[in-house]
């Protein structure tokens, strides 16, 4: 029990952990160059099915810009089957340019060249010569040194004639090439290579063999080395492995990023072990209620079991071990289940066994796990045979139900849940879209702060550490398939995120796809239903008890047969009339509806008049009709807001890089219209619901937000009125320079109230019913700036995201803003100063700066910046490692080459070696230099970021300052 307890409190901190396998970070040391993509030379004979006068469905757009070039991405790519091209000035049908990629599904269509078909080679061979940085005697030492995460293009250079759909950066290939030694002691082990994402299509090779490609840019995939010939053990022995990465290719159209955006893993098992996402827990409550806390009289446990054998003789005698514990380590049940003979060199679908367990407490100890209240529970599951532990996963659940209703909506625990939600693409100022987990845990922080519950990600799997954390802050929400096609590739795909996905008390249903990719990425009704019905046959197989939804839109493809195998009926920007509409229409079978994308309301920070490349921050009327749309019809499962950061991409018209749908900007900075929502959704929530069991669970204080700047108008009237958003209060006194007016404002959202613009500064004060104040907030008329303030937002309570103090794992992100002010602290709303930072002294370095201006195309990679309406946002990643035990120490030193550390700038170090501040300075010109100390930490279990959520989940204020 007390090695239970132990491994507990690593489960709640760190996720899933497996304790008998070894995980070994493999994020330190690439080399990365973008070198011009190999084209192919590729005779007319290399395909020999002419398929001109042919439009094939279920096919990939790629970048090629002539149907020569679309020919030779084909020929260059082993898993291409066929290739076709469309002129994109012919203005009808299906859109033109280059797609390649497999199609049994073809029709004539005299629009489309193609010469253009071959039968697929084996993907285990490469087709064509491989290039020279594939092998191990190339030289790479010229290449940049990295650390993973980390995305290629972002680095590439803003200019008009790049796709306004890329953010206007050039999509481009990379080569990654990672030199590694494995221990001499994991010799006759499983050894693999985890993946979390790589973006878009990898081909991969180990010591010059070509191993395999993975064509999907957002799923898992493991690369297994112990079964290449010549793969090598032992001090000296060193193994290289090649990744191609090909982000020209993307169904995109907002910025998708390059390479690596995820955490990579090294992992040796015993040849017996448990397959990867192959432990499933099923909790079941029994007799649940609501009764102020969230509790049960007991549940049944469905454990389900996966086992792989890599080793050439049968395995018998085995049997599973499995515990449940409570967060605090109390035993709740314990049983063991007999294993039978497992098959040398198994091959999925793995043998499959079932643990049933059944137990009853008292009230007091079982918890539901519910958006109030995240209360996790742990399985830790042992399989061993007769001479000990072979294989052992630990991982964490919820226990909770979830229902939906026609008439009811979203059942969480037998009460209505109502959603208010955000969707949201995952890429940030600086780091595109290799966040990091720390800005994983800001984001979701934010969303929270920002009155949401509930998260649809657009349009993609979601990364494990993403859900962890949903899972520690009670947040519910959606992965989304990326492609809806009618093949294998995307098959595979629905499959992997539904594997990676299903034990996740947060995940409460699953998208099949978002608007028109439900239809156009087939482009048949044959094509649709076969897709529709494989997907829903997946989906039964992985997790029979998972919801299933789909963004659609009605004039596109509601009723068809997507509608017919989903759980729920998603809607894309649809108003109450369609909704009531459809509510008992027959098209859609009952079934329950959500709002799976709504309200996109552009704005932007400190803007209070539009201009061809900013919009106006104020969209108060905006939020509150097209949100209401949905929340108000009592029926609807709930709303999810386009979107919750702004994203690169979809800007367009240069220099316009990134949308302005968000409620925060590109640097996280808050907008107005995330006051807007707070008080929508957290202070004034009146949905029907249960009163607070949709709420997050924050400490939030009454809310006066003015929304309008009070700097004079640049041309025409003096402003005329001003809006000032309310939260929890009665009334609102404005002051104008001691010039005062009092507005009632009770169950308002916001008030407007006319005003005549003098310079100094207008005071919003909430009243609440006794006419005390309660809140308040002011704006001033932007001084001269003569100073500047630093402002850790992440890691630091304020914003829930950890107690000031960056990890020293060589990953961790630390979110600091300079605000350009005047002696007296006031912030200077017009400065556009350029600010430039350096690192003095610690264990830190700069990852890039960023303002959050949706038009600014200065390079995010950069050390300096200039400001955005008075605010600039640099960001600073670890360089030490000293957060390990001495034996994952060891490993870690074994296994990367020191003098790789030392070019990616990571040293390492025990963890009882005392921590060094991090120094960071910003300079501009004209202004006084100021400096920045940032204390670093090596305790995961206080400072790690699933520690932090834990800790943060409840009973936080989030202020959005």
């Amino acid at each position: 029990v007390k090695m239970a307890v132990l491994t507990l409190l690593q489960v709640i901190l760190f996720g899933v952990c497996v304790a008998s396998r070894e995980t070994i970070d493999f994020d330190f040391g690439w080399r990365v160059s973008k070198v011009p993509e190999v084209v192919y030379s590729c005779p007319r004979g290399t395909f020999p099915i002419n398929l001109t006068g042919t439009r094939c469905n279920g096919l990939r757009n790629h970048a090629a810009t002539d149907q020569f070039h679309c020919a030779a991405a084909c020929c260059g790519d082993p898993l291409c089957a066929l290739w076709q091209w469309k002129s994109p000035l012919i203005p009808t049908g299906p859109s033109g340019g280059c797609w390649i990629g497999t199609s049994d599904d073809c029709t004539p269509d005299a629009d489309w060249i193609s010469f253009g078909g071959r039968t697929v080679p084996d993907p285990n061979k490469h087709p064509f010569p491989m290039p020279p940085p594939s092998f191990r005697n190339f030289s790479d030492s010229n290449w940049k040194s990295v650390n993973t995460p980390y995305d290629f293009q972002l680095d590439g250079g803003y200019a008009a004639n790049n796709s306004e759909s890329n953010g206007y950066l050039p999509r481009n290939v990379s080569w990654y090439r990672k030199h590694f030694y494995l221990p001499e002691d994991w010799a006759g082990k499983s050894v693999f290579l985890e993946f979390e994402s790589v973006f878009h299509k990898t081909d991969i090779i180990v010591n010059d063999q070509y191993i395999d490609q993975h064509p999907q840019g957002y799923t898992q995939f493991r690369v297994r080395l112990d079964n290449i010939s010549g793969i090598r053990y032992g001090p000296g022995n060193e193994n290289l492995l090649v990744l191609y990465v090909d982000a020209l290719v993307s169904s995109a159209w907002w910025y998708s990023g390059g390479g690596i955006f995820s955490n990579v893993k090294l992992i040796a098992t015993e040849p017996v072990h448990f397959a990867f996402d192959g432990v499933t827990v099923v909790p079941h409550a029994i007799g649940y209620t609501y009764d102020g806390g969230f509790t049960a009289d007991g549940a049944n446990i469905t454990v389900q079991m996966e086992l792989q054998n890599d080793g050439a003789d049968t395995a018998t005698d085995m049997f599973v071990d499995v515990q449940i514990l409570t967060p605090l380590g109390e035993l709740q049940i314990h049983s063991d289940v007999q294993v039978a003979a497992v098959a040398g060199h198994s091959e999925p679908p793995f043998a499959r066994y079932t643990a049933e367990l059944a137990f009853d407490v008292s009230l007091s100890t079982i918890h539901l796990w519910s958006i109030q209240s995240p209360y996790l529970y742990s399985a830790i599951v042992t399989l061993a045979n007769s001479d000990g532990p072979l294989d052992q996963v630990n991982m964490t659940f919820g226990i909770r139900t979830v229902q939906f209703v026609h008439d009811k909506g979203f059942l969480l625990n037998d009460n209505t849940v109502r959603h208010t939600g955000f969707c949201d693409h995952d890429n940030f100022a600086a780091t595109g879209t290799a966040l990091g987990d720390r800005i994983h845990l800001f984001r979701a922080q934010n969303l929270r702060a920002a009155g949401g519950n509930a998260r649809r990600f657009s349009h993609n799997a979601p990364q494990t550490k993403v859900l962890d954390i949903y899972d520690r802050l009670g947040i519910v929400s959606m992965p989304e398939h990326r492609n809806f096609i009618n093949g294998s590739v995307q098959y595979d795909a629905w499959r992997a995120m539904i594997r990676a996905d299903r034990n996740h008390p947060s995940v409460v249903f699953f998208s099949f796809c978002n608007e028109g990719h439900c239809l156009y990425d087939i482009g048949s009704e044959t094509g649709v239903t076969l897709a529709a019905d494989m997907m829903a046959k997946i989906a039964s197989e992985e997790a029979p008890n998972i919801n299933t939804t789909a963004n659609m839109s009605p004039n596109v493809n509601i009723g068809d047969e997507i509608t017919k195998v989903i759980d729920v009926q998603g809607f894309s920007h649809q108003t109450d009339s369609v909704f009531q509409q459809y509510y008992n229409d027959p098209a859609i079978e009952g079934k329950p509806m959500v709002a799976s994308e709504c309200c996109s309301c552009q704005n932007d920070r400190d803007v209070t008049y539009s201009t061809p490349n900013h919009d106006g921050a104020d969209q108060c009327s905006c939020a509150l009709l097209q949100s209401n749309w949905s929340l108000g019809l009592p029926y609807m499962i709930g709303s999810y807001t386009w979107t919750l950061t702004d994203y690169m991409g979809e800007g367009h018209t240069y220099p316009r890089k990134s949308s302005s749908y968000g409620q925060f900007d590109l640097s996280g900075f808050p907008k107005a219209m995330a006051y807007m929502y707070r008080a929508m959704w957290l202070n004034n929530r009146n949905l029907t619901e249960p009163a607070g069991y949709g709420t997050p669970p924050l400490a939030f204080k009454p809310l006066v937000r003015i929304v309008q700047t009070w700097d004079a108008p640049s041309s025409g009237s003096a402003i005329k009125s001003v809006n000032v958003i309310t939260g929890s209060v009665d009334f609102v006194r404005l002051d104008i320079n001691g010039n005062a007016t009092l507005t009632p404002c009770k169950g308002l959202n916001y008030v407007s109230i006319p005003v005549v613009y003098a310079a100094g500064s207008i005071t919003a004060e909430g009243l609440d019913q006794d006419k005390e104040v309660v809140a308040t907030h002011t704006m001033y008329t932007s001084p001269v700036p003569t100073a500047m303030v630093f402002q850790l937002d992440a890691p630091v309570e304020r914003t829930g995201t950890g107690y000031g103090r960056l990890l020293n794992d060589g990953k961790d992100l630390a979110l600091i803003r300079v605000t350009l002010t005047d002696d007296n602290g006031i912030i200077s709303r017009t400065a556009s100063n350029n600010v430039t930072f350096t690192i003095v002294s610690g264990p830190g370095t700069i990852v890039g700066t960023d303002n959050g201006d949706p038009a600014g195309i200065e390079s995010e990679v950069k050390p300096w910046h200039s400001a955005y309406h008075g605010l600039v946002r640099v960001i600073v990643r670890s360089t030490h490692v000293s957060t390990l035990d001495p034996a994952a120490l060891t490993r870690l030193r074994q296994v990367h080459p020191a003098a790789e550390l030392a070019n990616a700038g990571i040293t390492l170090g025990n963890m009882t070696d005392p921590t060094k501040d991090i120094v960071i300075q910003a300079s501009s010109p004209g202004l006084p230099s100021i400096t920045m100390t940032l204390p670093t930490s090596n305790n995961v279990l206080n400072d790690g970021v699933l520690a932090v959520a834990t800790a943060m989940a409840t009973n936080v204020q989030l202020p959005l300052e």
